[in-house]
């Protein structure tokens, strides 16, 4: 790619080319179907992101161990969005427990990304209970490893109640089609869970200096939110993949170049109670006017 961006050219169609159930939200409706399936959301915002998430590759043929490639999402307005970008950078990142709970993962037979698991404890090839400082500094860059790419069989792996955050850095500003609440959710949460996403996470918008942006909020968002993708994507130990689009309304800003990433904190950002170890993975689509028309320009 030309000055090293990691993200696909990104398709806006207009006219989906398939109409797949996803059915729209009306303005104050508590419930809304997604993917098929139908979730209350009588406990948030009034204006979710019902999309639908369409897969490709073995992980959604019946081999938990292969690729799982998103292909496209589609809004409840059937507009299809076929190509996302994906984080440059990872800093800031902190960890406190044990090195063995804490990994980049991805499945055996993936041919796209990592196709082994890196646990935080073995970055520096020392190995022991506790990860060490080599290890937590050099772990960023297994992070991006599982991050960057479009395969959802690549992801963070987390198996701890323990602190531990990080900041992911776009090249092109994560920016809000509409600075009202919508159902067009530019960040995408991908969370593999026993039955489509059983994990909280939370986010805030941040400056390169993992400060919190003007107006920014913690937003943590429930498994309850997420949807199956689809086909399923069955990932190890039988487990689906759940996903979720969020309006960056939701997290208080416009638009942002960098956010924070962290595991669910009683009382911050709507975390109630619920699992909060989280095996993930953060995408985005373009969604703006302006991007839409432009982001061609950066490939010439």
């Amino acid at each position: 790619m030309p000055n090293g961006r990691r993200y696909f050219l990104l398709i806006h169609l207009a006219q989906p080319l398939i109409r797949v159930v996803c059915g729209g939200l009306v303005l104050g409706a508590v419930s809304m179907q997604a993917g098929g399936q139908n979730y209350n959301h009588s406990w948030q915002y009034p204006i979710g992101s019902p999309a639908a998430f369409h897969m490709t590759g073995p992980a959604t043929q019946g081999d938990p161990q292969g690729n799982a490639l998103i292909e496209s999402v589609e809004m409840p307005d059937g507009s299809v969005f076929n190509t996302f970008y994906r984080p440059v950078g990872i800093s800031h990142f902190s960890y406190s427990g044990a090195g063995n709970k804490f990994s980049a993962h991805g499945g055996s037979n993936c041919t796209i990304g990592y196709n082994s698991a890196l646990q935080l404890k073995d970055v520096d090839g020392q190995g022991g209970k506790k990860p060490s400082a080599a290890d937590i500094a050099g772990m960023p860059a297994h992070i991006l490893a599982v991050l960057e790419n479009q395969n959802l069989n690549n992801y963070v792996d987390t198996s701890t109640n323990k602190s531990w955050e990080f900041v992911m850095e776009f090249d092109l500003p994560l920016k809000d089609n509409d600075t009202s609440p919508d159902d067009f959710g530019e960040l995408l949460y991908f969370e593999r869970g026993s039955g489509g996403g059983n994990s909280w996470l939370t986010f805030m918008a941040v400056d390169e200096n993992n400060n919190p942006l003007p107006g920014a909020e913690p937003l943590s968002i429930s498994p309850a939110e997420t949807v199956d993708t689809t086909p399923w994507t069955v990932l190890r130990l039988g487990q689906r993949i759940g996903a979720v689009a969020i309006d960056l309304s939701r997290l208080g800003v416009s638009e942002t170049s960098h956010l924070r990433v962290t595991k669910a904190q009683p009382g911050v950002g709507g975390y109630t109670n619920g699992e909060r170890r989280p095996d993930f993975k953060v995408m985005a689509v373009i969604t703006h006017p302006s991007q839409l028309s432009s982001v061609a320009a950066l490939f010439d």
